[in-house]
């Protein structure tokens, strides 16, 4: 009887991490975005007003360069939503899995490892951190080894072993 009590407890401290967690994440997520949105309002509003100093007939060529940053912005803010989505409903298991292990890691190393997982390019994880290729390839050298994964072993094998891990151990 007290061993079922225990179990009981057990999974529900379980369950209360995994919805912590997942809360973190979801607030870490509408963070990021509601601070894109933000940015995206101000610079719409400059170019109003600024559209309205400038001779109709160099409208054009003066706001082109703020249109494309506008158009970059809401790029980055759909990628960010939909690495969100994709990682808070994909991957919630693993990372759980990883903050329990790997209690070390920082929100940096698990946003990096999210986009590993999903096999993003260097040159695209660089684009979306405002960092060098070089600096992707040494944040990546270095989360290899706090994960101990071999060169030999992606990080979508990584990922596929854990979750493997976790549908067993259910």
């Amino acid at each position: 009887m007290n061993t079922q009590l225990e179990n009981k407890q057990l999974q529900a401290r379980l369950l209360e991490e995994k919805v912590s967690s997942r809360s973190e994440s979801l607030v870490m997520v509408a963070n990021k975005i509601q601070k894109l949105e933000g940015y995206y309002d101000n610079l719409s509003e400059e170019i109003k007003q600024l559209s309205l100093k400038l001779p109709v007939q160099s409208r054009n060529e003066e706001l082109k360069p703020l249109k494309l940053s506008l158009m970059h912005i809401a790029q980055e803010q759909k990628e960010l939503l939909e690495l969100g989505t994709l990682s808070t409903q994909i991957n919630q298991d693993f990372f759980f899995y990883i903050e329990k292990n790997y209690p070390k890691l920082t929100k940096e190393d698990k946003n990096l490892l999210a986009m590993l997982i999903i096999d993003l390019s260097s040159k695209q994880i660089a684009d979306f951190l405002h960092i060098s290729p070089d600096s992707v390839f040494k944040k990546r050298y270095r989360l290899r080894k706090k994960l101990n994964i071999l060169n030999e072993t992606s990080f979508s094998d990584f990922y596929k072993e854990i979750v493997k891990l976790n549908t067993n151990s259910q």
